[in-house]
C-alpha cells in the first residue's frame, strides 16, 4: 500500500523532515514534484489558498453512547490553542482531560455545528466511557495530520501521559 507521497507505507523515501518546519500542521512534504505533476496541477496564490474549501467531516461510530457524531478537521488556529491548553501556566505538559479537550473540539453534527459549546462539558466528557473518547481521539488525530511523532511530543514528560 502507498502513503500519500507514493512511497511504500513505513517508508520515508521521497520526504524530508528538514527541522524548519513552522507548524506542527505542516506534515512531511515531498522533496519535488515530477514535472508531469506541476504541469497537471494549477500553481496557486495566496487568494486561492484563503479561499479553499479545506474542512472535512466524517462520520464516527459511537454506538456505546447510542449513535454516531461527526467529527472534523480544525484549523490552525484551533490546533494550537488546543496544544497551548496542554500546558500549564509554567508551560509544563497538563493532559488532564486531554481526551474530553479534542472530543470537545472536533465532534460535530453533519453540517459542522460543534456538538458542545459550554467549556464545562469538559468535565462532564471526561468522566465518559474512554473507548469511545480513545475512538475520537485517534481518528481525529489521524483526520487532522498528527503523526504519531506529534502525538508522543504531546504525551511526553507528563503524568497524565504516562
Amino acid at each position: 500500500m502507498l502513503d500519500k507521497f507514493g512511497n511504500p507505507e513505513g517508508s520515508d523515501d521521497g520526504a524530508v523532515d528538514d527541522g524548519a518546519t513552522v507548524s506542527k500542521c505542516e506534515m512531511k512534504r515531498p522533496v519535488s514534484m515530477s514535472d508531469k505533476d506541476i504541469e497537471s496541477s494549477k500553481e496557486l496564490c495566496g487568494s486561492d489558498i484563503l479561499s479553499a474549501l479545506d474542512s472535512k467531516i466524517l462520520p464516527i461510530d459511537l454506538s456505546e453512547w447510542g449513535g454516531h457524531a461527526y467529527i472534523r478537521v480544525i484549523s490552525g488556529r484551533e490546533r494550537d490553542k488546543f496544544e497551548a491548553s496542554c500546558l500549564d501556566r509554567k508551560g509544563r505538559k497538563d493532559l488532564a482531560d486531554v481526551r474530553a479537550k479534542w472530543a470537545f473540539l472536533i465532534l460535530c453534527k453533519k453540517d459542522g455545528t460543534p456538538l458542545f459549546t459550554s467549556r464545562g462539558d469538559i468535565a462532564k466528557l471526561a468522566g465518559k466511557s474512554c473507548v469511545p473518547l480513545d475512538r475520537i481521539f485517534n481518528l481525529g488525530t489521524d483526520l487532522n495530520g498528527m503523526s504519531q511523532d506529534d502525538i508522543d511530543e504531546l504525551m511526553e514528560n507528563s503524568d497524565a501521559g504516562q
